[in-house]
């Protein structure tokens, strides 16, 4: 009867799924300091990866405004992206929203790490999802400092790994900062009672939202955040899962939970006894069978549900992929049999994903296609000059390094030009700044293109800063996982390359 009444839920929750609607969602931004430019709307296309993808783009007009008109069937977090700085909103079927994009000087430097800065809301009800989770996460993070020596002291488990994920709840929060010393030793060591006060903080928490879980998005995310601190507190993993995951539906779209899911379930595998890892070994090295795989945890108390353990999996696989005990190409071909072959459509989507994560910039990987605007304003397509090495080079006009690194590249231009296409890709914010580079630089004779064109272009070649440098072989295959830059002795590699004749059939100019 236990059993059937689980079907039952799972097969309501399921047309329940199905019968979701979609509805329209507006969001009418103010960017003033960004008119003329591009702004990006963009989407997790799965919990587990996280790998971006593109909703919309569109243009900042000449007053600053911009708007975007979607449908969705259930809330969701979205990232509305502009010169590299991210903001995070949440969105609810039916709803309009009014933003306004911060200046760039609220960003603490020029990064390319998908730079988080906070939007500001206008006319927003104060029951508004955006607000109440804003509200919490700044609570928790007081939580978070108020107990700053429990998690030095790691007089709980785990209490490392969890500082290093707080994630989005960290934000406008030092939470590594050391407090200042009070000379009052009792008062520090009066805080040691960790269990006591996670309990007391969940209760103020329950009664101080509790009005708004009405909001089921909300409730969810409160309730796994906290969970977390409560796992972290002694809660064992069987208990967890019992009491928070088991017969549930797993809720891919709410981020406090995936977060929370991640820190229950990342050790599965590492917390087997021996003798279970080398069957691990077994099936993941030999076999590479994601269905003996799932079958080998099923009497695990602690991932019982199919849904549960199928993600646990992949979390697991995915977490191992590094670790010398499991083979690489083990570990991609065990993540690819499950691409497909699990129960829905989220977690078909986590396998490919995570697959394309680990294997993107590897040796031998195929690079991602980009089309960018070439000096004459024409579009550059990669895909079309294959046929040759190409190496690229990221820089800014702003960069000092970058600078140096480009007069030495075009003394390596000078030398190798007929051996290895040379593209140097520009991501200043502002066009005219490029464009008076290349008027004071007219002797670099390499081909230079303006990165803004492609919002992915930075995850598609993995720059986290500048410069950066790709190299890809003539089939557009990466050459390897770190390319050296000009001073660092790209050099060898071109001279290999122009004593192995590798000029191959790129597109010749009449100097050929």
């Amino acid at each position: 009867m236990i059993y059937m009444g689980r079907f039952i839920f799972q097969l309501f929750f399921v047309f329940c799924s199905i019968g979701l609607v979609a509805q329209q969602v507006q969001i009418v931004g103010v960017a003033k300091e960004y008119a003329g430019k591009k702004v990006v709307l963009f989407k997790n296309s799965d919990a587990v990866s996280r790998r971006r993808e593109v909703i919309e783009i569109k243009d900042i007009n000449e007053t600053g405004s911009f708007k975007f008109e979607l449908s969705i069937k259930e809330t969701q977090c979205v990232t509305i992206s502009i010169a590299r700085m991210d903001g995070a909103l949440y969105i609810e079927p039916n709803h309009t929203y009014e933003i306004t994009f911060p200046p760039s000087a609220v960003a603490e430097s020029k990064r390319f790490d998908r730079t988080e800065i906070p939007l500001d809301f206008t006319k927003l009800p104060e029951d508004d999802l955006n607000i109440l989770i804003r509200s919490f996460n700044a609570d928790y993070i007081q939580f978070i400092n108020d107990h700053y020596f429990d998690f030095v002291a790691d007089e709980f488990k785990g209490a490392e790994v969890y500082r290093s994920t707080l994630g989005n709840k960290a934000q406008k929060s030092d939470i590594y900062k050391m407090p200042v010393a009070d000379s009052d030793s009792t008062k520090n060591a009066a805080l040691t009672d960790f269990p006591k006060a996670v309990a007391s903080f969940m209760s103020a928490m329950e009664m101080k939202y509790s009005s708004r879980f009405d909001n089921l998005f909300f409730k969810d995310y409160v309730r796994y955040s906290l969970g977390e601190i409560k796992y972290l507190s002694g809660l064992s993993r069987k208990r967890f899962y019992q009491e928070y995951f088991h017969s549930q539906p797993v809720l891919y779209q709410n981020p406090a939970y995936v977060k929370c899911f991640d820190l229950i379930y990342r050790n599965l595998f590492s917390k087997s006894t021996s003798l279970q890892q080398e069957t691990l070994s077994k099936i993941i090295n030999g076999e590479n069978d994601f269905q003996k795989l799932s079958a080998h945890f099923q009497n695990d108390s602690s991932v019982l549900d199919i849904d549960v353990r199928s993600l646990a999996l992949l979390i697991n696989l995915k977490n191992s992929y590094y670790e010398k005990k499991f083979s690489k190409a083990a570990i991609l071909k065990t993540i690819g049999k499950a691409a497909g072959a699990l129960l829905n459509r989220d977690q078909n989507a986590a396998a490919t994903n995570i697959v394309h994560e680990l294997r993107q910039f590897e040796k031998g990987a195929d690079s991602e296609d980009f089309i960018l605007a070439d000096l004459k304003g024409e579009k550059w397509i990669l895909s079309e000059h294959t046929g040759m090495p190409i190496y690229i080079f990221f820089f800014a006009s702003w960069n000092v390094a970058s600078i140096k690194e480009l007069l030495l590249l075009q003394k390596l231009h000078s030398v190798y030009q007929h051996d290895v296409q040379i593209i140097a890709i520009n991501m200043d914010d502002d066009y005219e700044a490029y464009k008076k580079y290349i008027r004071e630089h007219k002797d670099q004779k390499f081909t230079f293109l303006y990165g803004t064109g492609d919002p992915l272009l930075t995850e598609k070649y993995n720059v986290r800063s500048i410069p950066h440098a790709v190299m890809l072989d003539k089939e557009g295959k990466w050459v390897s996982t770190y390319t050296r830059k000009p001073s660092e002795g790209i050099e060898e590699d071109f001279k290999k390359l122009k004593a192995n004749g590798a000029k191959g059939t790129g597109t010749k100019t009449w100097r050929d």
